[in-house]
């Protein structure tokens, strides 16, 4: 069967031909006819998380990724590990990738990828039992015997530009840093605006808000075998963006 069209000139052309045409040319070209494979179809990636799975925060990453992993085809899986033995799986590649880590840990893992685009903001602060301290800086630490959870560059970076010569407790995680400042044994802990918020929904959390110190971008990392995926992974991650999936600053 001819379809004959017309066109605005007035001259007719079969439609069948004209079309058996334009698919030779887009063959001998090279351009796809139809949908390709989704660009990361058949990778795997183990990820690594260093916040219980159940944390608000943890569950929006998971939200985030899931929508990265069903644009681009890829799978992954993730566990939980402390933050300390975290950096060491990953670095060394027995861990694919991590949520959450500040643009300054990607300075100082030589063997990881940062994608590009942060896709939120924590801001670091100090918690105390006392009304009567207040932090408006990092040198303001200096003067308070001081408990971190190890392993937090947020945390690290600035205590070793700011106060190199300060001895701090440091522990293996957030609740017992909390507990310690509670005992009375230490002054002040550091907690993120978000974990701060956490211990307030899963526990009888009241140490008084010393001040609020400073604002991290946080990034998804890999590691850097799998390099060439950033640029794929970071263009559907600014998409998400620009339609709303997320917010950075929240």
């Amino acid at each position: 069967m001819f379809i004959w069209v017309k066109l605005y000139n007035g001259v007719f052309v079969n439609y069948n031909e004209v079309m058996k045409k334009l698919v030779a040319l887009l063959l001998i070209s090279g351009v796809p006819l139809f949908a390709q494979d989704k660009a990361m179809e058949g990778i795997h990636l183990h990820m690594g998380l260093d916040t219980p799975p159940h944390w608000e925060r943890s569950k929006e990453n998971i939200r985030i990724f899931d929508e990265l992993s069903r644009r681009l085809g890829f799978t992954y899986d993730y566990e939980n590990y402390p933050a300390s033995r975290l950096n060491f799986l990953v670095e060394r590649g027995a861990v694919d990738g991590q949520f959450m880590k500040t643009y300054g840990y990607g300075e100082s893992q030589p063997n990881l990828v940062r994608l590009p685009t942060s896709y939120f903001t924590q801001t670091i602060q100090a918690y105390s039992q006392s009304f009567g301290i207040q932090v408006n800086s990092w040198s303001d630490l200096e003067h308070y015997s001081l408990v971190i959870m190890r392993g937090i560059q947020a945390f690290d970076s600035p205590l070793s530009t700011y106060l190199p010569e300060k001895e701090v407790i440091e522990l293996k995680d957030i609740k017992s840093c909390v507990q310690f400042v509670e005992s009375g044994r230490a002054q002040v802990t550091l907690l993120s605006d978000f974990l701060a918020e956490q211990m307030r929904i899963d526990s009888d959390f009241d140490l008084h808000l010393a001040g609020d110190l400073n604002e991290h971008d946080m990034y998804f990392y890999l590691h850097r075998s799998f390099e060439e995926y950033i640029p794929l992974m970071d263009a559907a991650l600014n998409d998400m963006m620009a339609e709303g999936f997320f917010t950075p600053k929240n």
